[in-house]
């Protein structure tokens, strides 16, 4: 009984720890979200540009946000180019968040 009680207090801290990191998270996953709207939107091939949005994004996936929101930003950011898009949206379509209407078809 007491190892049941000791498994259900860690998941709750476990819980508590990824809202924690979620919320410090919050500000640059907006930053980058903006930077990745307005490569897509204004069709920008800045180079450089391109190269630090993706590393971001890359340190963003690291830092442990979620997979699911590092493939939606990196499925949105190769929006313009679907055929490069395709193996994230397939993987974005495989993990346990199945949310369509987030994806290009």
């Amino acid at each position: 009984m007491e190892q049941q009680e000791n498994a259900e207090i860690l998941k709750q801290r476990i819980r508590e720890a990824g809202e924690k990191v979620k919320q410090l998270m919050q500000p640059a996953l907006q930053a980058i979200s903006e930077s990745v709207e307005e490569l897509v939107l204004t069709g920008s091939r800045d180079e450089v540009l391109i190269e630090k949005t993706l590393n971001a994004l890359q340190d963003l996936h690291l830092s442990g946000v979620g997979e699911r929101e590092y493939l939606r930003l990196l499925i949105y950011y190769k929006s313009w180019n679907i055929d490069r898009a395709r193996p994230y949206i397939d993987q974005y379509h495989q993990s346990n968040f199945l949310f369509a209407e987030e994806v290009p078809a």
